[in-house]
């Protein structure tokens, strides 16, 4: 018999299997989701940060503040790609003319940002952690001053432009790690 030293760690150990070989399952590697995603609002006027989790988040809009979004995606096989987006439709009225008088449109009218997409292109080492904020132009945004397009209605003198004052708009982003795994977020702001 055989002792404890005289085994060879190199060779296979055999097992006695008991039972049909139908119901045996394999041991796969799982794959774990490492991607994790979540929004900031940092509103310019009292420079208070208010944090969303990825699914869900809702912040409403004060008149007069101005608004930073900020997404925030985390892997550790690193971050390859992150797009962001907002969009909506409002009720929307002009702003007062000189007589003081303003229109509001009848219906609901769309306004939008522009699409904006980071992609990392370097090659080594992946970004981990990355914060994407909307750029000033685009992202330092008064919900009020969203515009929804010049428009000429019935009643108006001319072609005026109408901004949005009420109605929700959704940023939404996607996010790639080096894996290409992918994930979505959602925020919604209303008045």
């Amino acid at each position: 018999m055989p002792g404890v030293a005289d085994l060879d760690i190199n060779r296979p150990v055999l097992r006695h299997i008991v039972g049909p070989l139908a119901h045996l399952v394999a041991d796969e590697p799982t794959h774990v989701e490492t991607l994790e995603m979540s929004w900031a609002v940092f509103d310019r006027g009292t420079s208070e940060v208010t944090v969303f989790d990825m699914n869900g988040g809702h912040f409403t809009s004060l008149p007069g503040h101005r608004y930073f979004v900020i997404l925030r995606a985390a892997d550790v096989n690193g971050v390859q790609r992150i797009t962001l987006d907002g969009s909506g439709n409002f009720r929307c009225g002009t702003d007062p003319d000189r007589n003081g008088t303003s229109y509001e449109a009848a219906l609901p009218l769309p306004a939008s940002i522009p699409h904006q997409e980071f992609g990392n292109t370097g090659v080594a080492p992946a970004v981990q952690d990355l914060f994407v904020v909307m750029k000033p132009d685009i992202g330092a945004f008064d919900y009020f001053k969203l515009s929804c397009g010049f428009h000429h209605f019935n009643g108006t003198p001319n072609n005026l432009e109408y901004f949005a004052f009420s109605g929700l708009m959704t940023f939404s982003a996607t996010a790639a790690n080096s894996r290409g795994d992918r994930r979505t977020a959602s925020l919604t702001t209303s008045s």
